[in-house]
């Protein structure tokens, strides 16, 4: 009787804390900088995605000397410069990106993302729909990958905040030892992001 009680208890106890997931101090700013990670991850990493969906719809074509079904060298050219340039940009930002996010502080750090992806996102539809601003489509794009880069600055420097992280039926995983693997994480499925956009484009293409 008494074993059937405390099999009964531990059972209880498992599933109690299968129900307890969370978070303490800056736990919830950490999950709060993963999620927006992964939803700005793919503007950083998931280039060939949008990449796709400019080709097919023919941005830079008049670069080509022929038309033909396939993208020309100049065509490709143009477009992977964006990514060149974003790239080589980064490295030189990260410096400044690490100072912000000391000065700043996370709160005022977002408010500068978020400020800065609004403008990249007009910046971006202007450069794609409008002829005759193709050449600045590198500097569109660097913006829009520097706003995320921001969060992701933000959330490593949780790394010396203290707080507790619960996942569901796992244990409280302490903030300065899982914010760096947390924010790759996030930022490592984002790159499905633009890859399941252009899914949806060809798929709304296709009907």
């Amino acid at each position: 009787m008494a074993s059937s009680r405390r099999g009964d208890g531990v059972e209880a106890m498992e599933q109690t804390c299968c129900r307890c997931a969370g978070w303490s101090g800056s736990g919830r700013s950490l999950a709060m900088m993963a999620a927006l990670g992964f939803l700005w991850g793919g503007a950083c990493f998931g280039f060939n995605g949008i990449k796709r969906v400019l080709l097919a719809e023919g941005f830079l074509a008049e670069a080509c000397e022929a038309v033909g079904d396939e993208p020309c060298a100049a065509q490709l050219e143009g477009v992977d410069a964006a990514w060149t340039f974003a790239s080589a940009m980064l490295n030189v930002f990260a410096l400044v990106n690490g100072s912000l996010s000391d000065a700043l502080g996370l709160r005022r750090l977002c408010y500068l993302s978020a400020a800065l992806l609004a403008a990249a996102t007009g910046a971006f539809a202007v450069v794609v729909s409008i002829p005759g601003r193709e050449r600045f489509l590198p500097y569109a794009y660097f913006a829009l990958v520097e706003s995320g880069m921001l969060l992701s600055f933000g959330g490593l420097s949780l790394q010396g905040e203290p707080g507790t992280l619960t996942t569901p039926c796992g244990g409280a995983a302490d903030v300065k030892v899982v914010a760096a693997p947390v924010m790759e994480t996030a930022f490592a499925l984002g790159t499905l992001v633009f890859p399941a956009l252009a899914l949806v484009h060809d798929a709304v293409k296709g009907a």
